[in-house]
């Protein structure tokens, strides 16, 4: 049975799924411009990279991309497989700590869908299916967790998406309320439910209309086909006592280590102060997957020797780094780069006594516009490794 062996043509469908998903992930960089932002390091804003800590040079970009793209191709050919899935996992690394910004939810799950691909090589086949089984059950599960906050339940952030897609009418509320608890639902339930064999059919039906939904409401193409693919191929086959199956596989130490880093990791988020959805500190690998909408204006002001000027934002990043200004941190950390840059005064000359501040001003699930960070706040007075709680205001209340 697959539940019990990890045969090779199940190992020749993750991997055929893999490259074809990997290749045209890459060929949206290579074709759709981000192959000449990679190399126009010059007017790259170099993020201290993830968690204030690790970082890759932006010379690393263009190299990044084309070794992932000939490793994608590489991993079909068996002999060289093991091989080929360290380099693709090494690319996809690189890309992620390169440039926090677009680090979004389809790289992160390539990223780990390579990741267990990897590691599974080195265990037994019986424990092979159980790395996938439980990277999609931390996705699935602390999504839905992350939707269990006033915002979501009330609708606010669904009742955006819709009128975006042009769904407007009287009962657009009460819709958007539904669709909340239903997704909610459906989060947290649909991997116990494909994992009990009696369920598992009807369960699989709802996965297929779930992300069959997102991808025609939202426009969420490549994301929702990927999540769809690969959870069909982690739970298209289980049988009596699955769960328990895989508790026993629990025995092997790497399958261990990764069932505990998944539960862990994505709730680190409750060891800092405010509101995760505001501060954004330690949203990344923690699986908040579309459970909030935002709308931001942020702008730079430079003031040199008494004398403010607004700074023009794409002098000094790529026009496809303009993600970072959602973020607080990296923010702060644009502060210090235009620090580091030199800011000029107005007859060309180094500036000095060189202050930076932000109007930062963003809309949460429908809230008013208001501050992130205080207008008077001289961001260069903050070390770029602060807090966010050490300058990032209060959410105000609705």
């Amino acid at each position: 049975m697959f539940k019990t062996q990890f045969k090779p043509k199940d190992d020749d469908l993750f991997i055929v799924a893999l490259s074809v998903f990997s290749l045209f992930h890459l060929l949206f960089f290579l074709i759709g411009g981000f192959g000449s932002y990679y190399e126009q390091t010059h007017i790259l804003f170099p993020y201290s990279g993830l968690f204030g800590y690790l970082q890759a040079p932006a010379s690393y970009g263009a190299p990044a991309i084309w070794v992932s793209f000939f490793a994608a191709i590489a991993i079909l050919w068996r002999p060289i497989r093991t091989w080929s899935l360290g380099l693709l996992l090494l690319g996809w690394g690189v890309i992620l700590f390169l440039d926090q910004a677009l680090l979004t939810g389809t790289r992160l799950i390539l990223f780990w869908i390579t990741f267990s691909l990897f590691l599974a090589r080195f265990c037994d086949p019986k424990a092979r299916i159980w790395f996938f089984r439980v990277l999609f059950f931390a996705i699935y599960t602390y999504s839905g967790l992350s939707k269990i906050n006033p915002d979501w339940v009330a609708g606010h952030p669904l009742q955006d998406y819709l009128h975006t897609a042009g769904i407007d009418f009287s009962y657009l509320r009460e819709l958007a309320v539904g669709m909340a608890f239903a997704g909610l639902l459906f989060d947290v339930l649909i991997v116990p439910a494909l994992l009990w064999r009696r369920t598992n059919k009807i369960a699989m039906v709802f996965v297929f209309i779930f992300h069959l939904a997102n991808l025609f409401l939202w426009e969420l193409y490549f994301v929702s086909l990927l999540a769809l693919v690969f959870t069909y191929l982690s739970f298209r086959d289980v049988d009596e006592g699955e769960i328990r199956e895989g508790f026993k596989q629990l025995k092997s130490p790497l399958l261990a280590l990764f069932l505990l880093f998944q539960l862990l990791f994505p709730l680190r988020y409750l060891v800092y102060e405010g509101r995760g959805s505001w501060t954004l500190e330690a949203s990344y690998f923690s699986w908040w997957l579309r459970t909030n909408k935002n709308e931001i204006d942020t702008r730079f002001y430079a003031s040199c020797d008494g004398k403010e000027k607004e700074i023009s934002i794409w002098k000094h990043a790529h026009k496809n780094q303009g993600r970072f200004l959602i973020n607080p941190r990296m923010v702060l950390q644009f502060a210090h780069h235009l620090e580091d840059e030199g800011v000029q005064g107005e007859k060309g000359e180094r500036c000095k006594n060189l202050k930076i501040t932000t109007k930062m001003k963003r809309s949460l699930n429908k809230r008013s516009p208001t501050f992130v960070i205080s207008p008077k706040l001289d961001l260069l007075s903050m070390p770029i490794d602060s807090k966010a709680s050490d300058y990032v205001l209060p959410l105000p209340p609705r």
